[in-house]
């Protein structure tokens, strides 16, 4: 794709791209990548296109374009150039003035939306993360236009190919997820079509204030995707035109060959005939719903903080009820050899074999172990109960527990011995040891 034909992306009010890197494809990762990757975008791609440094544009035009390298007049960049600005870490902020600030209902959003999105299909850019978030307001005045933005995973394609993409395999899925295309998550070629399934997601959040697929559980909602399981639940659809839920149908079609195209969509009755079939949704009403999605989102993202923390949490202490389990086995084995890869080598111990008298190193367990447990030694069951963990920031840990010992004694009389211990441990190169343990309880050389 030339590069010069991105200048009429300021044609449909695209407000800034920031800063477009499209050196995430490395020279040589292409190497490996199934055969139906297009050979012409391979080899548009491994001659790394330069730098898209930035666009700033308006419903009046471009006011400056800029790319590194190319032979556009550039007067900004060059500016920067010379006064030694290193232009791959270059920002601009959106500027715009725009032209109209009348009301707009919906429909009017979701056309410049899908304004944008033709054209860029048209220059042979597919975005690939469309979502509410990448959609700008040129201002804070009522009626201010709509502006797409974030083109940080968007790719380019040929015509109406379909193909797999580098970017999937290197680093999962692109885009996010509650706006992923069911042949996205199939992991099947894709192309233009994935851009209309957001819309038709973008378009649900801003008639109703929530989108149609979600899940906590991450696997369930991309089931739901690929299902396309969604609905239209009263009461807050029961004032949404049919004309609406049919062009959401159209874009939320499961098989992309059968998706509406960006073309379609701008001569579907609801965008074209607005002002006969279209909601008169006040456009402050959108952007009250926008508000309702967005507090939703926050909310949501609290929540899973939280659930991710406590989960965390929970696994750790898991994780040391383990170690701690794995420990009192190789006692019990009289295995020494796992018992000291478990145990710092200056380990610090109070217990009753040694009569009140704090113990370092390993030596004084070493008798034990060498004296106490030999090949025809009777089976030993130990038993945890009530263990409580207490996290002391990430790389230590303290879990204290009643110890249940039961045992065959010389006389092939059972016995159970019970302590009560606690154990410090600490991680280091990723991999826990106890520092420190202190047992109370009778003296009965099973428990070390």
């Amino acid at each position: 794709m030339a590069l010069s034909s991105l200048t009429g992306l300021s044609l449909v009010s695209l407000l800034s791209f920031g800063y477009l890197s499209w050196d995430w494809v490395k020279s040589g990762v292409l190497e490996n990548e199934p055969s139906i990757y297009p050979q012409k975008t391979f080899q548009l791609r491994t001659k790394s296109p330069p730098h898209i440094i930035f666009i700033l544009t308006d419903d009046q035009g471009f006011h400056d374009v800029g790319y590194h390298g190319s032979d556009i007049e550039t007067p900004t960049l060059d500016k920067l150039a010379s006064e030694g600005v290193k232009l791959e870490n270059y920002y601009v902020q959106p500027i715009c003035t725009p032209s109209r600030s009348q009301l707009i209902t919906g429909s009017h959003c979701i056309q410049q939306i899908l304004e944008a999105v033709l054209h860029c299909h048209q220059m042979g850019v597919v975005h690939r993360d469309l979502k509410p978030e990448n959609l700008l307001l040129a201002s804070k005045t009522k009626g201010a236009a709509v502006k797409l933005a974030d083109f940080g995973l968007a790719i380019e394609v040929e015509g109406d190919q379909q193909a797999w993409f580098v970017f999937m395999f290197l680093a999962g899925f692109a885009g996010t997820p509650g706006y992923l295309s069911p042949e996205v998550l199939r992991k099947d070629p894709y192309g233009k079509p994935v851009d209309l399934w957001a819309c038709g997601v973008i378009l649900y959040i801003l008639l109703v204030g929530y989108p149609p697929f979600w899940d906590e559980d991450q696997h369930r909602l991309y089931q739901q995707i690929k299902a396309g399981a969604y609905d239209f639940p009263s009461p807050e659809w029961d004032t949404v035109t049919p004309e609406a839920k049919d062009l959401i149908n159209k874009m939320l079609t499961i098989n992309p060959a059968k998706r509406i195209t960006a073309a379609e969509a701008l001569k579907h009755p609801w965008i074209s005939h607005r002002s006969t079939v279209a909601s008169c949704m006040h456009r402050q009403e959108t952007v009250d719903c926008l508000k309702k999605f967005n507090a939703r989102r926050k909310l949501k993202g609290a929540i899973l903080t939280t659930m991710l923390a406590t989960r965390n949490f929970s696994v750790r202490k898991q994780e040391i009820i383990k170690v701690t389990e794995q420990l009192i086995e190789a006692i019990s084995n009289g295995d020494f050899e796992s018992y000291t890869k478990m145990c710092d080598p200056s380990i610090t111990a109070f217990e009753p074999e040694a009569l009140g008298n704090l113990v370092e190193g390993l030596d004084f367990h070493r008798f034990y172990f060498e004296n106490l447990w030999s090949k025809n030694s009777k089976p030993v069951h130990t038993t945890i109960l009530n263990p409580h963990i207490h996290l002391i920031g990430e790389e230590a840990a303290c879990i204290a527990y009643i110890r249940i010992t039961q045992y065959i004694d010389c006389n092939g009389m059972p016995r159970t011995a019970q302590s009560e211990e606690t154990r410090i441990w600490h991680r280091r190169d990723g991999k826990w040891q106890i520092v420190h343990f202190h047992r109370s309880g009778t003296s009965s050389g099973i428990a070390k």
